[in-house]
This record gives structure tokens, sequence and C-alpha cells, in this order.
């Protein structure tokens, strides 16, 4: 029961049920101030004129009640608010009703005045309340009015009240009223109005859902074309299209002569109106992640030629590196007997001219399978400390016998010393060769340019930027295509006729180096190369080394080489010099030496036996108490050399017997 009581009368407020907006409030105000105002002046009036105390609490209880709704209406308590109003009313009205025992007048304005206002605000069930409290009242008052008049002072004849009172509260009431229907009015005219504008702000949400989900589902098909194999340019037509049919000055914001640049696309989202941001933004995306694509695309497309590419390199250096093995160790043979037999014995003129002509060719042949070994980078480059400005300065006279008459030769060096690690004779034989290769770019020219200039770069590397040395050779002569560009340090390709190792044997020099090499060419346009070579950072001191004197050419030597004739050549060239040699084939007869713990000088190794590598038989005789140096010689050496200990040293077949002598001087120095 009290439970119903609090939900029937709204002690606490319920926003969901009640009329709590500005309209509502507007017609309480009135009510309460009507009521109290009107009440107000009755009570003052007839205290003037000194009426019936019946008087005073009727308009008292009025007065009361408006009061009282008032506060609680302005605390939220919208229901016993006006209950209170309404009450203040009937009690009012009820009192008029006992002392002039008639339903009209003042008595039927204040009953009506009750539930007009309780209705107005409670609705139905409101007014069916007050009509309630009012029939109650007045059967209350038939049927117990003689008993409770006297507590009020009345007599049983009907109390008259003056009729200038009368006359004054049904003319106050009349503007109440008036001001009651004009609040209504008020109200309703504002409820009207919101309902309206909630109804049209209704209206642009559904329209502005309905355009969303067409711009959306615009964006979507675009967004499926564009995982299909449509040209870009397509693509950003058809977003612009759609741009410029939805945005009211699409025409203006993205103009058709206009492409779209990567920060443009990025923008004109923010440029637009809030409620197209969305729509622009999914086009925007649509053509950022479509260009992306196409970067990855391309990029991947081109690390994929760069991978056939180098694919095919290493290829033909795997074929000039077995050719060039297989030249060398014929060569050895043949530059070995020739020495031996120029050192040994008398020989005619004629004989010793044929053997002088067989090592001449012999020694050009080397060279070429050298130029092989350094693209098939299987000839580690003997380092040296070179001041790159130096030598190119040097070169001035000997480039200039090379470029045609009609080609100026300009030659630009840093103003500070430009340190590499690589031998001073590859450095210039790379020069020669770029240079060599610009002149002959001025086929049907009379005129051009070839620079050649040397300076230091910062790049990028694994540990941040790393300081190289850049050697690059400029020509203005008819360029290359990109099939040409991109075989261009192929062994043996020429586009002119010629043939040669050229960019070839500069490619395997500055990859074996740590560097790299950059071609950038154009038909018509002219030719840049451009070589970066790591810098030096210290220097590297070369200690001289003495001669080796009569008698440490004493001792024995272990001769191991797969390669009969091969081995049998060098075995004279170190006997020639004075060593006794003891040569085995490989492993079993290697081990079988050092088991009999004979003293030896050193070893002569070949690097690429036939089951294994030299390096590592070394290796596990030394496990077996072999202890002294050990030269490696080498038709096509790879980076295994890298593995050569402080005590060990290598030489290039084909070699002479003062080449040998070399190495032996070196190895034995160093020991």
């Amino acid at each position: 029961m009290t439970e119903w009581f609090r939900q029937f009368f709204a002690l606490d407020v319920h926003p969901d049920r009640l009329p709590t907006n500005h309209g509502a409030t507007l017609v309480a105000n009135t009510a309460f101030a009507t009521v109290g105002v009107i009440g107000l002046i009755i009570m003052c009036s007839a205290l003037l004129l000194g009426e019936h105390i019946v008087v005073i609490a009727a308009t008292g209880s009025g007065i009361g009640g408006a009061l009282v709704g008032y506060q609680l209406w302005q605390r939220g308590y919208i229901v016993i608010a006006t209950s209170l109003h309404a009450g203040g009313l009937v009690v009012a009205g009820a009192l008029s009703f006992l002392g002039t025992q008639t339903i009209g007048g003042p008595t039927g304005i204040l009953y009506l005045a009750s539930v007009i206002t309780a209705g107005g605000f409670l609705g139905r069930k409101g007014a069916v309340v007050d009509v309630a409290m009012v029939s109650l009242s007045g059967v209350l008052i038939l049927v117990l009015g003689d008993d409770l008049r006297p507590l009020f002072g009345l007599g049983p004849e009907p109390f008259l009240p003056p009729e200038s009172l009368v006359q004054l509260f049904v003319f106050f009431s009349i503007p109440a009223w008036g001001a009651y229907v004009v609040a209504v009015d008020t109200s309703n005219r504002q409820a009207w109005k919101a309902a309206f504008q909630n109804k049209q702000r209704l209206e642009k949400a559904n329209l502005q859902l309905q355009q969303s989900q067409q711009q959306q589902a615009k964006v979507a098909d675009l967004g499926l074309l564009a995982l299909q194999d449509v040209p870009i340019q397509d693509i950003e037509s058809m977003c612009r299209n759609v741009f410029i049919e939805v945005i009211p000055n699409g025409e203006e914001l993205w103009s058709s002569e206009d492409t779209l640049t990567d920060q443009a696309v990025q923008s004109l989202s923010l440029d637009v109106d809030i409620e197209y941001a969305l729509f622009v933004d999914g086009l925007m995306q649509i053509i950022s992640t479509r260009r992306l694509r196409e970067q990855l695309m391309a990029e991947r497309a081109r690390l994929a030629s760069e991978l056939q590419k180098e694919q095919r390199l290493d290829a033909l250096a795997r074929m000039a590196g077995g050719v060039a093995h297989d030249f060398n160790n014929a060569l050895m043979v043949v530059t070995g007997i020739g020495d031996d037999l120029l050192t040994r014995s008398p020989l005619e003129p004629k004989t010793q001219k044929g053997i002088e002509t067989i090592l001449s060719v012999s020694r050009h042949i080397s060279d070429m399978t050298t130029q092989l070994l350094l693209f098939a980078k299987g000839l580690p480059i003997k380092e040296s400390l070179v001041d790159v400005n130096e030598v190119v300065s040097n070169m001035d006279a000997v480039l200039s016998q090379v470029v045609p008459d009609f080609v100026n030769l300009q030659i630009t060096v840093s103003d500070r010393p430009v340190m590499v690690r690589f031998p001073l004779e590859q450095i210039e034989r790379i020069v020669l060769n770029l240079v060599r290769n610009s002149s002959m770019a001025y086929e049907g020219l009379s005129q051009g340019l070839i620079q050649v200039s040397v300076g230091h770069q910062q790049m990028d590397g694994t540990q941040g930027k790393v300081s190289v040395v850049c050697l690059q050779v400029t020509d203005d002569g008819v360029g290359m295509d990109e099939d040409t560009r991109e075989r261009a340090i192929e062994p043996y390709f020429s586009i002119r006729g010629s043939t040669g190792l050229g960019l070839s044997t500069v490619h395997g020099l500055v990859e074996q180096a740590g560097g790299i090499i950059k071609i950038q060419s154009q038909v018509g346009r002219g030719t840049t190369i451009q070589l970066l070579i790591p810098a030096a950072l210290e220097a590297q001191q070369t200690l001289p080394f003495a001669s080796l004197d009569s008698e440490r050419r004493k001792g024995r030597v272990l001769l191991i080489d797969d390669e009969p004739l091969v081995r049998h050549s060098v075995q004279g060239l170190l006997e020639n010099q004075g060593w006794a040699v003891l040569s085995v084939a490989g492993r079993e007869g290697a081990e079988s030496i050092v088991s009999q713990q004979i003293a030896l000088a050193f070893v002569v190794c070949d690097v690429r036996l036939a089951d294994e590598l030299g390096f590592d038989l070394m290796n596990d005789l030394r496990h077996q108490g072999l202890n002294v140096p050990v030269l490696y010689i080498t038709g096509f050496s790879t980076k295994n050399t890298e593995r050569l200990h402080r005590n060990e040293q290598w030489l290039v077949k084909p070699f002479v017997s003062q080449d040998l002598r070399l190495a032996i001087e070196r190895l034995l120095e160093e020991a």
C-alpha cells in the first residue's frame, strides 16, 4: 500500500512520465501566482472589512497550497506539488460551500479551479482524484454541515459575504483564468514547436543516414573494384566522379586538371563539411591504399629483377670461375715447365725464344683469367692503403690519350686525402676501363665532356651512417637503354661489337672490397657510373721483409696437390730453389708423412683438392701435431681465404719461379 501510494503520488521524480518541460513549468508558475495573488487580495480585503474567519481560512488554505506547491515543484516533486496546490483549492472551496451553503459563486470557481489544476498537470488520474475529493467534501458538508458550522462560528443560516468582496473575487478571477489560458497556449505552442523541431531533426537524421548508407555502398563498390587489376588512373577517375556527385562544391575541391598529390589525398577529407568527412575519408583511403599497392608491386618487380640479375651474374661468375680454374691449372703446367727449362740448362737461341714466347702468351692468358677471377670474386684482392686522389690525378696524361680529341676530359679530386684499402694497380685499371667505356659513347657526335670526380659521401649502414669514397665517371654521350644498362656488367657483353671484361671486372673488384656500383643512364642524355668504396679509417703499415739467405733454403717441403701435372710443375720450381720436396696427392699421403714426424720447413697446399678444401686438411694435420707455415696455391680462390692464419699465405696460379720465391720469403719472414 505504501509503495502504491508513493508511486501514485510520485513522491520521487519520474521524468519519463511528468511534464517537466519549460511549457509545463510556465503553466504551473502561472497557476501558483494567480492563486496566491488572488488569495492575498481577498484576504487583505476581508481583514479590512472585518469579515468572518471562514473567509480568512478559505483564502489562507489557497495561498498555503500555492506556496508549498511552488517550492515542491522547483525541487522536482511535480505530483505532490500539484496535489497540494489543487488540495488547497479544494479546502478553500469546501469552506466556501460550508459558509455560503451554495455550490455557485466563489465555491464553484474554487472547485472548478482545483479540478482544472489537477487534471492539467496530472492528467486523467489527477482529475478523477480531484473530482472525488470535491464530491467527498461536498457530501460531508451536506451531511455534517450543521455540526461543522459552529466550529467556524457560523450560524444555521447561510453566510453571505459582502457583495463588494464577491465582485472583487470574480473580477480578479477573470484575468487569472485568462493568464492561465495564455500560459496553457504558450505551453502547447512550445510543445508543438519542440515536437516539430524534433520531427525535422529526426527526418534530417534519417535522410543523412540514408545518404551515408548510399555513400558507404559506393565506397565499398569502389574498394572492391580497387582490389582488381584496374589501372590506378581509372580508380582515381571513378573516385573523383563519385566525389563530385556527392560533394556540393566537389569540382572546386578536386579539379579535373589536377592529379591529387599524396599530401592532398591525406588532407582532402578535412576540406569538406563534417557530414561528408567519413565518406571522403573512405575514398581517400581507397586511393592511398591502391597507390601503396602500386608502389609495393613496383618494388617487388624491381627486387625480382635485381634477384634475377644477381642469379644470372652468380651463374656467370661460377662458370667464369670454373673456366679460370681449369685454365690456371693448365697454365701452371705450361709456365712451370717453361720456367724450369729456361733455368736448368743452356738452350739454343731459337728454342729459348720459343719458350719465352710461350711464357709471354701464358702471361697474357693469365691476365685474362685474372680478370675472370676478379669478376667471379674468386681472387682475393691484395689490400694496401691508397689515396684515390693521388692515383686519379697521376692518370691525367694516360686518360687524355684514351679520350677522343673532340671530347674534353675534366678531373676533379677532393681537397683532402681520400684513402681506401685497395690494390693501387686495380684502381688504375678501374679508372682506365671506365674512361675508355665513356670515350666509346660518342659515336656520331662531334663534341662531349667526360668528368672524373673523387670525393667522400655518407651512406646508411647496418650500424648507422658510414663514410664511403665516391669515384664517379660521367659522360654526356649516347647513353644506354634499360636492357643494355641491366646487362652492362656481364662479361663480354657489348652493343658495339667489341668484347671485354671491363665493367665485369670493376663490379667484382668493388663488391669484393665491400663497395657497390651504381649505373645511371638515359638514351641521348649520357651515363654516370658511381663506385662507392668503404673509406679507410686507419693506416695499414706493411713491414719490409729481408731475402732469405742460402742457409735457410735447406729443408724439406710438403707439396699437396691433386693434379699430377700441376704437382710435378710446382715441385720442379721448388727444387730449383733448393728445397727438398715431398710430393703427395691428398690426405692419405699427407697424414702418412706427418705421422713419421719428418721435419718440414713449410707446406705448399692446393686450396681445392679432389674431395675437400686444403684449409680443412691443414686443420686436421695441425691437430695431429704439424706446426709449420702453409703456402696455399689456388687457381680459383673463394671467401674461404678469409680463414688464413697469421703464418699462412696464398699464391694464385699460374706463377713462375720469381713469384714463388717472393711468396715463400714473405711466408717464412712472418712465421
